[in-house]
């Protein structure tokens, strides 16, 4: 393996899917566009519905103001069962 350009390899472990992520060594160059795609494969079952994923960001919405905190519950437990904090 002279010369090939290794890469590491991240993996995140859903209960539905697997997420891999790859970077390279010498920095986060996609990390913006690595984060949003990671998000949407996390929550394509929410996105448009509750949540709304930007650049680095996520808003969490909900349509009766008495849901939005057992829609932000449910987000978080989402995040903590693939263990991003």
């Amino acid at each position: 393996m002279h010369g090939a350009k290794r890469r590491r390899t991240n993996g995140i472990l859903y209960p539905k899917r697997d997420i891999l992520l790859q970077s390279d060594a010498v920095g986060l160059k996609n990390a913006g566009a690595m984060y949003e795609r990671t998000m949407q494969k996390i929550f394509d079952d929410k996105l448009h519905k509750n949540v709304e994923c930007y650049v680095d960001d996520l808003v969490v919405k909900s349509k009766m103001r008495q849901d939005h905190l057992q829609d932000l519950r449910k987000i978080f437990e989402r995040l903590e069962d693939i263990n991003l904090k």
